[in-house]
């Protein structure tokens, strides 16, 4: 239990989980402001509480990802896992965290997991496809940014971001066309309007 947590042991287990519940709600509020430290110590309290929670695991290994303390994040990713064995989310952000350490195998063995379990996870092809550019595996990147796009086309974030890898397959015209797609999407994305701007420049 971490300094500054209360000594629950006289709660009722009803009251345990209720406490751990709004800990963790709470947490979640903390995460979306990005205050993460918060969102720690109110998960690591819940999970005194309530340790067979997997939702307390994954949030708490989602601050510690996003706060770059990587070995925390596997402890919680992999706790979540053993309670929630078939959890998406748990197994993406895990392959975040391996790829975060350069531990490009492992993470690939996580998304690939997770995209049996959640074939249309954007955020997890995503992830899978930069994965794969650090692999240099470009052409399977490419391929995993087509599926994202067919998803969904109305993301301009997608659009750039294949446009980003045409660029760096030095396919310039596919990589204009893509950033006028996104423009098309989000007519005021700077981003798109600045590689746009560059490749035609």
């Amino acid at each position: 239990m971490s300094e500054g947590i209360k000594d629950h042991s006289e709660l009722s287990e009803a009251a345990a989980q209720s406490r751990a519940s709004v800990l963790r709600s709470r947490a979640e509020s903390y995460v979306a402001l990005s205050r993460h430290d918060a969102a720690i110590a109110d998960l690591t309290e819940a999970i005194a509480l309530a340790p067979d929670n997997a939702r307390a695991w994954r949030l708490r290994g989602e601050s510690h990802r996003v706060t770059e303390r990587y070995e925390a994040a596997l402890e919680d990713f992999g706790e979540a896992l053993r309670l929630e064995p078939d959890s998406a989310y748990a197994l993406g952000s895990r392959g975040q965290t391996y790829a975060a350490m350069g531990r490009l195998d492992e993470a690939m063995d996580d998304f690939e997991h997770a995209l049996t379990l959640s074939p249309d996870s954007l955020w997890i092809l995503e992830a899978k496809a930069d994965a794969l550019v650090d692999l240099d595996r470009l052409d399977d990147a490419l391929a995993e940014h087509s599926k994202i796009i067919a998803l969904n086309e109305e993301l301009a974030y997608s659009w750039v971001a294949r446009g980003d890898l045409y660029q760096r397959m030095q396919l310039y015209p596919e990589a204009v066309d893509d950033y006028t797609r996104a423009l098309e999407a989000d007519a005021d994305y700077v981003r798109a309007l600045s590689r746009r701007g560059r490749r035609c420049g």
